[in-house]
């Protein structure tokens, strides 16, 4: 008998794939251009996934951004076979919202406590894992809101925007002194 990643860990490994391919991030620089161009699209998942990844693992990543569905399998049943169980369970998770499914004889196992790995992604979703840092920043605003009972335009007048060119143009500059 083989021995299974854990739950967790393939729950875990499927959302940085899954949220990695969301926000085409694929190779290890990529969240670095989001910190400078779009740092209200990052999260955990994608950050981790930029620390985290090795090649293998950005192939993976370009692979659910690319390919249908059945490419996908065919590559799961690849990994499968050369006993990478991690990575071939995992990719079948990140496939989409839902993951990608099949009935082939060799994804049985995955196949059987599949009903458990999604359970547990649906649970890191919960703790804001995949939950963009724009996301949380709009909640925590509405909920401030909704406390207090300002408006919009009280908030911005309590809390002005920042001058976010400023800091990206500071940011790139340090970033460029490091290459």
């Amino acid at each position: 008998m083989r021995p299974h990643p854990r739950v967790e860990e393939v729950a875990l490994f499927a959302i940085l794939l899954r949220e990695a391919a969301r926000h085409r991030h694929l190779d290890r620089d990529a969240h670095l251009d989001d910190i400078i161009c779009g740092p209200d699209s990052l999260s955990m998942a994608t950050l981790a996934a930029g620390g985290y990844f090795g090649e293998k693992e950005w192939r993976l990543a370009e692979l659910l951004y690319y390919a249908a569905g059945w490419q996908v399998v065919y590559a799961a049943e690849e990994l499968q076979a050369n006993a990478d169980y991690l990575r071939a369970e995992a990719v079948l998770h990140a496939y989409g919202e839902k993951g990608k499914r099949t009935r082939a004889l060799w994804a049985q196992p995955y196949i059987e406590r599949w009903s458990e790995v999604r359970a547990s992604i649906s649970a890191l979703e919960t703790e804001g894992l995949s939950e963009t840092f724009g996301d949380l920043t709009r909640g925590a605003e509405r909920s401030y809101r909704q406390i207090t009972g300002m408006s919009w335009e009280e908030m911005d007048e309590q809390f002005p925007p920042d001058d976010t060119d400023t800091w990206n143009e500071e940011l790139l500059e340090l970033l460029e002194r490091y290459e």
